[in-house]
């Protein structure tokens, strides 16, 4: 599977609330990089989020408060080993 279909999986996955696919797919070293630029709030996760632990302490914070029924990526670009969505 390349980048862009892992997203598309991850992303319809995580429209039904389910997180299984995104933590399987993610490397012990990524830095999550939030374009969220909320600074209070509810839904504030701004900022990198390093490290496997981190992602999942923000993946906690947001689970926590939201229940997702629907998702849809407005883009999704992929080069190498880079995907953006």
């Amino acid at each position: 599977m390349n980048g862009e279909e892992l997203m598309r999986t991850v992303v319809a996955a995580f429209a039904k609330s389910d997180l299984r696919p995104l933590v399987a797919a993610l490397h012990d070293d990524i830095i999550w990089k939030s374009a969220s630029r909320r600074e209070g709030g509810p839904f504030s996760f701004t900022g990198d989020h390093k490290r496997m632990t981190g992602v999942l302490h923000v993946l906690a914070q947001i689970s926590k408060d939201y229940t997702f029924h629907r998702m849809k990526p407005k883009q999704i670009l992929a080069s190498g080993d880079t995907v953006w969505g």
